[in-house]
């Protein structure tokens, strides 16, 4: 697929040789005699390349490069080449500061242009494929958080193990395994039947819509305990019940209304 170029160029015979010049390589080449129409014609037609003049009456090429920063996206903008008469260094480096990708002076070769041009398409070609890959990325990251989101409120069944992922130890852990939990806010403390304790990361409201509801039962605002390792329950002070757990050395204090659930758990 044929470039397209746009040239901005005041004098009119030099606009004309480069247009002829470029049309002859093969490439799709506009021209304009100064920037008044620049923004607009750039916004309607994807340029591969803007070749601008510097000195010319009314905004110069420096001046038109501004109005492009200030009014379009860095990869909205064309790459830009400046092509000016004017040959010292501080003028080429303040093209280069204002955001130039290429200083071209006259007289100049063809074959130079040309050159200058492929090099900054496939720049730009280069710069465009990264942002895509690092879109693609943050769309494959975003997905995966919604996944794992999701997978973390699918209940799962008592035989399904868990990855336990905390400062100290990792490890799959069977839910049977677990005989209750402890939450504190974010963080949680995991307890198993030889008596082992994890620390991690993850909030009651996770728990709760994860574990298998026949097994687990939140008793208290923030525990959860595992109805197989119950080992007795008996009343206690004012209405509220003291539950017994195997290898457990805490007992913990339930009110009535969450007792009566719990009894049809384990009947």
């Amino acid at each position: 697929m044929p470039q397209n170029i746009l040239v901005i160029e005041d004098d009119k015979y030099i606009r004309d040789d480069i247009v002829t010049l470029f049309e002859e390589e093969g490439f799709i080449a506009d021209a304009l005699p100064d920037g008044t129409l620049m923004l607009e014609t750039i916004v309607k037609k994807a340029y591969d390349v803007v070749l601008c003049d510097i000195m010319m009456p009314g905004k110069d090429g420096y001046e038109l490069l501004n109005i492009l920063k200030k009014n379009l996206k860095p990869l909205e903008i064309p790459p830009f080449i400046f092509l000016t008469a004017k040959g010292d260094r501080k003028d080429q480096r303040k093209g280069m500061e204002l955001g130039a990708d290429d200083y071209i002076t006259k007289p100049f070769h063809l074959k130079e242009i040309v050159k200058s041009i492929q090099t900054q398409i496939k720049k730009r070609i280069g710069i465009v494929s990264i942002e895509k890959m690092k879109e693609i990325a943050e769309k494959d990251n975003a997905t995966n958080a919604e996944k794992k989101a999701s997978a973390e409120n699918v209940i799962l069944s008592y035989e399904e193990s868990i990855f336990i992922d905390s400062n100290t130890k990792n490890r799959m852990l069977k839910l049977k395994e677990i005989t209750h939990i402890h939450v504190e806010g974010d963080y949680t403390s995991v307890y198993t039947l030889d008596s082992k304790k994890f620390y991690l990361r993850k909030t009651l409201s996770n728990w709760e819509k994860t574990l298998p509801h026949e097994k687990f039962i939140r008793i208290r605002r923030n525990v959860i305990i595992n109805v197989d390792y119950i080992e007795k329950i008996e009343k206690w002070f004012n209405y509220s019940y003291r539950v017994h757990m195997k290898s457990v050395n805490e007992q913990f204090v339930m009110s009535q209304r969450v007792s009566r659930e719990l009894r049809k758990k384990i009947k």
